[in-house]
């Protein structure tokens, strides 16, 4: 697990994901992570997202 993550839905129609992958480029020890079917509300979506930000959170809490 990075110090820092970011999470994207890759259906964001409000922030480019080639946005996110500039973040990760630019804080190499970034951790980058994409949700299938989600937009830009992805901790909302029904696809997933707010699992794996919680599975990524609690992770970190726990290193």
């Amino acid at each position: 697990m990075s110090d820092r993550s970011h999470f994207q839905g890759n259906k964001d129609t409000i922030v480019p994901i080639s946005s996110g992958e500039k973040i990760k480029a630019i804080i190499g020890s970034a951790e980058f992570v994409t949700v299938n079917d989600a937009g830009h509300d992805l901790v909302f979506s029904q696809n997933g997202g707010f699992e794996q930000l919680e599975e990524s959170v609690l992770g970190f809490l726990k290193d």
